[in-house]
């Protein structure tokens, strides 16, 4: 069953998106999506290349069946400009310039694929230099900051003790 076009689009932007928390296997995974998107292009170019020459071919026919026989082709006058009017508005040039414009847009896509993941590989770069630098580790307290804390919990326990120990010789006194 063929894949619908909002399916590729979908497959496009799954393999140019980063997973920040799988960092390992989308740098792993980068070099295998590029080589798949350069051989799609590659494909692509060429199919667009032998698109264009058979629609060059369609006008060479079309071009020497019209001299043969212009009356057939509604010309009381055969010139250049003609000719090739009739050859743009025919139905088997028309279909053959659909299927050219679908490998052109074919090798496009895959061109624009290809520097979206350049894009996801300068990404995966910083990501990387995030992670390094702990980014996104936990917080961590300098030691002194700690101590600091732990300090002024004492004290503040000891103040506590200190005003039960005064309520105490009040009341006994």
């Amino acid at each position: 069953m063929p894949v619908s076009e909002k399916e590729r689009t979908e497959e496009y932007f799954e393999e140019i998106n980063v997973d920040e928390h799988a960092l390992d296997f989308e740098l792993k995974r980068q070099s295998q999506l590029i080589m798949k998107y350069v051989k799609l292009q590659v494909t692509a170019l060429t199919e667009k290349d032998r698109a264009k020459e058979k629609l060059e071919q369609v006008a060479a026919e079309l071009d020497i069946k019209i001299r043969k026989d212009p009356s057939a082709y509604g010309l009381d006058k055969v010139t250049e400009t003609a000719i090739k009017n009739v050859i743009i508005l025919s139905d088997e040039y028309k279909k053959q310039t659909e299927e050219y414009l679908d490998c052109k847009e074919d090798e496009g896509t895959f061109s624009g694929v290809l520097k979206a993941l350049d894009h996801k590989k300068k990404s995966l770069e910083k990501l990387s230099d995030l992670w390094v630098a702990g980014y996104y580790s936990s917080p961590v307290i300098k030691k002194e900051i700690e101590q600091q804390a732990n300090k002024e919990k004492v004290l503040a326990h000891k103040e506590q003790i200190n005003q039960r120990l005064r309520k105490r010789r009040n009341i006994n006194d």
